[in-house]
């Protein structure tokens, strides 16, 4: 393997399995992540193709379940039925992982990602969103539930904090997000000193 990051996010890929491999070997506390690490894995299909961030090089995978198996840094070191007992708690998950395994050839059918392939068979009205651009694979794991939405924060940018605060309150909150930005300000205000 050589070392290259070609810019397509390798580096966050392999740090999300990183943190999956950890969860998975560190035990009872870590272990409610699972679930959330593995949808975001496979809808974002970063167990595919990655940057070892550690070693610098590039890793790739063309079978989920040699994934799964290979050890770490390169795989996550167990087998999938353990994965789908860490995962039992999401069915949703475990459908997920299920699919990968019984149909490899699905990871990508013509060029389409796995989560288009997966949405067909489950959920057709929302492949269709994708296939027609009406909705990309990101927006369809939020609504679906398959992901949460997640909004980093720069505590350094104040203004820039303020206003990712506010938009997701009114993301969330719709018409009521004046009453939740007074909530949360009443409740931040308990940490002044």
């Amino acid at each position: 393997m050589k070392n290259v990051d070609d810019g397509s996010n390798l580096v966050r890929n392999d740090q999300i399995v990183e943190m999956l491999s950890q969860a998975i070997y560190r035990g009872a506390g870590a272990l409610k992540y699972v679930p959330d690490l593995v949808r975001d894995l496979i809808i974002q299909d970063r167990w595919r193709r990655r940057v070892i961030r550690r070693t610098g090089e590039l890793q790739m995978f063309v079978s989920f379940e040699e994934f799964v198996t290979t050890q770490p840094l390169e795989g996550l070191g167990t087998d999938i039925e353990t994965l789908r007992s860490l995962c039992v708690n999401d069915p949703e998950v475990n459908r997920m992982i299920d699919h990968l395994v019984s149909n490899p050839a699905s990871v990508k059918i013509d060029g389409v990602p796995f989560i288009v392939t997966y949405l067909e068979e489950n959920y057709p009205d929302l492949a269709e969103q994708v296939i027609r651009g009406d909705l990309t694979p990101r927006q369809v794991a939020f609504e679906a539930g398959f992901q949460e939405r997640r909004t980093r924060l720069f505590p350094g940018d104040i203004d820039d904090t303020a206003n990712k605060v506010v938009q997701v309150l009114e993301l969330e909150w719709g018409k009521d997000s004046n009453e939740a930005l007074r909530e949360l300000i009443k409740r931040l205000s308990l940490h002044l000193k």
